[in-house]
């Protein structure tokens, strides 16, 4: 993993504050970031909403971790 890219682990975070925190970590960094959200389909939703307001794009981290998301 590449340290120099800002990175939120929403591990243990509930579904209803992911938007929330998403928000502000997006809104305190600019450029490429990481969001790691583990294989649930719903925080992926919640994180891609957010990334939608903003008009940033996403892709899987690696095409073997389907588990944490790069967006720019």
């Amino acid at each position: 993993m590449n340290d120099s890219i800002p990175t939120l682990d929403l591990h243990g975070i509930k579904h209803a504050d992911v938007e929330s925190i998403v928000e502000e970590f997006v809104c305190m960094n600019t450029g490429t970031i990481r969001i790691i959200t583990g294989y649930s389909s719903k925080m992926k939703e919640h994180v891609n909403n957010v990334l939608l307001r903003y008009d940033m794009k996403s892709r899987p981290d690696r095409l073997t971790n389907d588990g944490a998301l790069i967006s720019w």
